[in-house]
């Protein structure tokens, strides 16, 4: 019976071969429960019950074996580990969102700093059409506004000559191709 003394909050029905812990919401945070529970859903059947104020139950069935004992040690081991990464999580959420806050201002497009490794591209000067003087040469003398200018158009390119293809071997008088040569063989090998 020492399995009973050592888990006080265990009660162990190896007859029916299935356990129940009873957990108090001040020592475990629900989201730890669940995390511990699920982490045993590869070993046992989970079930979890109660009122997460006052006390929380989870039984708990082998999927394979008698191993009640091993069971309850590995879900308060699970219990315990999900406790810490939860507080350790807490302990370092304004260090991790420091950092995160910091990624996330270097690589953003609008920080106005450039991207390691690459050179800050340059932007092109705003063009002001008022603040320009016509130009006598552009105007129309019809109604003296600037003439519109066109886009000019590319020269077409000129195509390269074209090669004369070689011409092909003659085939004979009678235009079918000649009979294939035996091929030779390869002394040394084998024969």
């Amino acid at each position: 019976m020492r399995a009973e003394r050592f888990f006080r909050n265990v009660e162990f029905h190896a007859k029916e071969n299935f356990l129940v812990f009873a957990i108090q919401p001040k020592l475990f945070s629900v989201e730890t429960v669940f995390s511990a529970a699920y982490s045993m859903l590869d070993k046992a059947f989970v079930l979890v019950d109660g009122d997460p104020r006052d006390m929380m139950v989870v039984s708990m069935q082998p999927k394979e074996g008698k191993g009640l004992r091993a069971l309850a040690e590995r879900f308060s081991q699970q219990l315990l580990n999900y406790a810490v990464n939860a507080q350790q999580s807490a302990a370092t959420r304004q260090i991790r969102e420091c950092l995160l806050r910091r990624v996330f201002l270097t690589q953003s497009t609008g920080s106005g700093q450039p991207r390691a490794g690459r050179k800050k591209p340059k932007k092109p000067k705003p063009q002001n059409l008022t603040s320009q003087k016509p130009n006598p040469k552009n105007l129309n003398p019809k109604n003296l506004t600037p003439k519109k200018s066109t886009p000019k158009k590319p020269k077409p390119k000129k195509p390269k000559p074209k090669r004369p293809k070689p011409p092909k071997p003659s085939s004979g008088a009678s235009g079918k191709k000649p009979p294939r040569l035996p091929r030779k063989r390869r002394k040394g090998k084998g024969r």
